[in-house]
């Protein structure tokens, strides 16, 4: 999710519509997913989106995308693995850094980003399978 330049939440990809209502539904929006995706252009590629600031998000799909959205994109999630540098991107996520740190909320100040993770709210602990990439 994106949040756009109205406030609302931008859906990006295609979850299942109970994760994308109880998204919607968290944040106070009676919006269904369909409207929440109205926001975005997608493909089989991948999503795009501008943010409340007029920066692009990408979704990368396919590692087929990731040159174009590393050029045009501020942040780039991807769900494949990275292999090259994403030298224009202010932040990257891919999915090893998923692994790593579970699920992530990016915050933006100014030129800055920082990025705010599970294992780094919950730490990282034997149960939670976030230990060393595990």
């Amino acid at each position: 999710m994106v949040r756009g330049a109205g406030g609302e939440l931008i859906l990006l990809g295609n979850p299942d519509e109970y994760t994308a209502s109880q998204w919607l539904l968290r944040d106070g929006d009676a919006r269904d997913a369909a409207a929440a995706r109205a926001g975005a252009r997608c493909d089989e590629w991948g999503c795009v989106a501008e943010d409340l600031n007029g920066r692009m998000v990408a979704l990368a799909l396919r590692a087929g995308s990731l040159a174009d959205d590393c050029i045009r994109a501020d942040v780039v999630v991807s769900t494949v693995p990275l292999r090259r540098p994403c030298p224009n991107a202010m932040y990257v996520i891919d999915r090893f850094a998923v692994l790593r740190e579970g699920a992530m909320a990016l915050r933006f100040d100014g030129e800055s980003v920082r990025a705010v993770s599970v294992a780094g709210q919950r730490g990282l602990r034997p149960w939670s399978g976030l230990n060393n990439g595990e």
